[in-house]
């Protein structure tokens, strides 16, 4: 089932905070959250709700909402109006966006009705395929199959070196990467940090 959070703002007076409303989507399906318990990590939802909680100014009050739509249908219907929420934030998976199964195809109609409802929507990897598919955006299985490793040489742009999440990186990084499909065509109306 969904669950909620809050982490209360620190602020220097009385005035109460703004609060900032977000939907984290663990985008693993159960036998992948298994999958990565067992190996002794930290649930993708986990480490993106550390991180936003890092990062959340110190005038607002995080509350986070989580679904997993892999699950359930109901997950989907938990969620309810998702204009409540200032953004939504895609965990990765090890699903395939070429899966045609319900696993798969839930978190497509949850990234339409995103879409649709106007809420800001970040993600990276899967997050970008789920988003890309559902707004008509050609994706394709990686001519080498799944790949695990390193992403040498990352770049930020401008508006990624301003962005709260990288602060403190390098202009030039390296980071994990692992991925079965990508998408296909450049999706120019999505910003890119």
């Amino acid at each position: 089932s969904a669950r909620s959070s809050a982490a209360a703002a620190t602020t220097a007076t009385s005035t109460p905070a703004t609060p900032l409303r977000l939907l984290i989507v663990e985008a693993y399906d159960r036998a992948g959250r298994e999958r990565l318990t067992s190996a002794g990590c930290t649930a993708a939802s986990d480490t993106f709700a550390a991180l936003l909680s890092r990062i959340c100014p110190e005038d607002h009050e995080l509350r986070l909402s989580y679904c997993h739509p892999a699950d359930s249908v109901h997950e989907l219907a938990e969620v309810g109006e998702l204009s409540r929420f200032d953004g939504v934030v895609w965990t990765g998976s090890s699903l395939t966006i070429h899966e045609d199964k319900p696993e798969v195809t839930r978190q497509i109609e949850l990234a339409r009705r995103c879409f649709q409802a106007a809420v800001p929507q970040y993600g990276s990897c899967w997050g970008l395929q789920i988003s890309a598919a559902a707004a008509g955006i050609p994706c394709e299985p990686n001519p080498r199959g799944r790949e695990h490793g390193i992403a040498r040489g990352i770049a930020l742009t401008r508006s990624g070196r301003r962005h709260p999440m990288f602060d403190g990186c390098l202009q030039t990084f390296d980071g994990c990467a692992a991925h079965t499909d990508h998408v296909a065509a450049s999706w120019a109306a999505a910003p890119v940090c």
